[in-house]
């Protein structure tokens, strides 16, 4: 009997041990999850940002690209999911004119803000938001028509097209 009164707490000290191991090893890989989400997130929010300031550039003249639009490439390429990656590249691989390039920045944000928080964002929505002078150069029908040509051309997430 003596047997059991050192035996049984040397095993529930035991258990308790590997039982918090175990759990500290699982919470510190979720941490790191949560840090590289974190890091990545802030990378993509920057890049949002600057193809928005890409887009008016465009439409007031054809001024060479600077030099932190070409790091948000880097940023998505790095940073983005698969989706992502495949828009970034096809826009930088493919010589596309003004307006192919203000679609391609529709559907980067649009991918962006769903890999972002989550949620869809209209390429329309975008595109009358950042745009200026949207309703000269644009009219609804032609950017629903080219957005949803080009994500059936490329195979993009069926979420970027218009409805």
């Amino acid at each position: 009997m003596e047997i059991f009164s050192w035996l049984i707490p040397s095993i529930v000290t035991i258990i308790g041990f590997v039982v918090t191991y175990f759990v500290t090893q699982r919470n510190f890989k979720n941490e790191v999850k949560k840090s590289k989400t974190s890091i990545a997130i802030e990378k993509l929010q920057k890049a949002a940002h600057v193809l928005i300031a890409e887009n008016h550039k465009i439409t007031k003249s054809t001024d060479k690209k600077n030099l932190d639009f070409v790091f948000v490439f880097e940023d998505l390429i790095l940073y983005g999911s698969k989706d992502l990656v495949k828009i970034a590249i096809d826009y930088q691989t493919h010589d596309y004119n003004k307006n192919d390039i203000i679609f391609f920045n529709a559907l980067l944000c649009s991918q962006l803000k769903y890999e972002s928080i989550g949620e869809y964002l209209d390429p329309v929505a975008f595109l009358k938001h950042t745009t200026k002078d949207y309703k000269v150069h644009f009219t609804d029908e032609q950017v629903k028509y080219k957005i949803n040509k080009i994500v059936n051309e490329r195979g993009y997430n069926k979420h970027l097209k218009c409805k």
